[in-house]
């Protein structure tokens, strides 16, 4: 579902979305190519859609726009030759031919369509940055394009070091999801995390990660 300009997953879990993959399934959806007519309208209700792929479909989507509409896309399997798939659409009493790419372009997982960065922010809002690592606590604020250290002690900060630091951690991916709640923090090390690394805005409002164990058990 659509919610502004952000794309989010409801079903089945709640979730934000990639935005870039969602918003190349809508152009690539548009721009699915329908060639040479396997079966016409004529012969559509004697058709057994299931020797094409299609009954049920090896991949469907569906598009409901902003006044309700559905609009539906059913893609069966390889025609014999396998060079291209079986289509049909919603209100098309056909099918047709496309290319397989138009079709394998969609067999996605769930983890493919999830926004899979581990910590989003905007990076030009950030006024603070807070690091807490075994009872220690580093804290630094920006002052236009100036990087203070506050604490432990009270220096100038390194702006090269502390912006490449932030884009690390801005650009980092999620390998795997291992569980949809946290149910149980002391399974995973995070009950007293490793690291805690928080990103606060002007405004108050912080974004922040928290390392626990390794698959191993060690600490990271």
């Amino acid at each position: 579902e659509k919610r502004g300009n952000d794309w989010q997953i409801v079903d089945p879990v709640d979730a934000p979305g990639n935005w870039e993959r969602f918003e190349t399934l809508v152009t690539a959806a548009k721009a699915v190519a329908r060639g040479r007519v396997v079966v016409d309208t004529a012969a559509y209700g004697g058709a057994k859609l299931a020797e094409f792929g299609l009954e049920p479909p090896r991949i469907s989507l569906r598009f409901e726009d902003q006044s309700g509409q559905d609009i539906s896309l059913f893609f069966g399997d390889d025609n014999p030759s396998r060079r291209s798939a079986y289509l049909s659409w919603s209100d098309a009493e056909k099918i047709v031919l496309t290319q397989r790419s138009n079709r394998d372009q969609f067999d996605l997982k769930l983890k493919d369509l999830r926004d899979r960065r581990v910590l989003p922010f905007d990076m030009d809002q950030v006024l603070k940055i807070v690091i807490e690592h075994q009872a220690k606590t580093i804290e630094l604020e920006r002052n236009g394009y100036v990087w203070e250290i506050l604490g432990p002690r009270a220096y100038r900060g390194d702006a090269s070091e502390i912006n490449s630091l932030m884009g690390k951690v801005h650009s980092e991916s999620i390998f795997e999801y291992v569980a949809e709640t946290l149910e149980n923090p002391a399974v995973y090390g995070l009950e007293n995390p490793e690291y805690v690394f928080s990103v606060i805005y002007a405004d108050g409002k912080a974004r922040t990660l928290s390392l626990g164990a390794s698959e191993t058990g060690s600490r990271t």
